[in-house]
């Protein structure tokens, strides 16, 4: 009787980071899921009430990563209710704690919430951005009356088995926080895939077999979505006796 051995992570239990009271919120955006290199909340497993919002992706600690491995993680950051981008130039800094921009990014990874929140604005970078690095600094100029949304598409590559968080900083020219200043959100989850229970117990078949099994499956050792599949499982294949999901 044999199976194949799955790299597992171990269950999700930490929310992402969420903003404080009268600050700006920055979240995952709404989407379908299933698109290849691209991580928004259908690829997610949304948190146990009362919690709110969804858990980071989960990524194995033994997966490495070369230029090109990366995806695109769509973020949206929200001014708390009532607040706006004030008239004038605003600085927003992104940086990345645990990882680095796969690609150089531009003003266009930076866009106006065109769905009503903010129609229209201009995002440039200050400073910053390059492929490896991990911080960029925008202007953001032109926004419309009442902007307090906007998207980000931030090509994230992991640089080492650590978690990944994102963090967005809000000030003016002058250096005034705007709307509580900083907001963090944990978008990757590093978890050890070697987490291995031992017990006396072994099932009929392959699929019963717990003598060794590892935690918890299916695996998440790469960047993996498929259309129709389960979100948070990065695979929407069925294990059988023999074949066991790798990803």
């Amino acid at each position: 009787m044999t199976k194949n051995i799955l790299l597992a992570a171990s269950a999700l239990s930490v929310l992402a980071f969420a903003g404080a009271a009268s600050a700006h919120d920055l979240t995952f955006r709404t989407g379908p899921g299933g698109v290849p290199g691209v991580i928004n909340t259908g690829d997610l497993v949304a948190a146990t009430p009362p919690a709110t919002g969804f858990l980071p992706y989960p990524l194995a600690e033994e997966a490495t990563f070369d230029a090109g491995d990366s995806a695109v993680f769509q973020l949206a950051d929200t001014l708390s209710g009532g607040s706006s981008l004030p008239s004038g130039n605003v600085l927003l800094t992104v940086a990345l704690t645990g990882g680095t921009f796969d690609a150089g990014v531009t003003g266009g990874n930076i866009t106006a919430d065109t769905g009503g929140a903010c129609p229209t604005f201009t995002a440039t970078i200050s400073s910053g951005g390059q492929a490896g690095s991990s911080a960029v600094t925008y202007i953001i100029s032109n926004s419309s009356a009442g902007c307090s949304s906007f998207n980000l598409d931030l090509p994230i590559l992991p640089s080492g088995p650590n978690d990944v968080s994102v963090t967005t900083t809000l000030r003016t020219e002058a250096g005034t926080p705007i709307d509580g200043l900083t907001d963090t959100l944990q978008v990757i989850d590093r978890v050890n895939a070697f987490n291995v229970v031992f017990d006396a117990v072994i099932g009929a078949g392959a699929l019963g077999d717990t003598y060794a099994t590892l935690t918890q499956t299916p695996v998440y050792t790469e960047f993996a979505t498929v259309a129709g599949g389960i979100p948070g499982t990065h695979a929407g294949g069925v294990e059988t006796a023999t074949v066991g999901q790798l990803g």
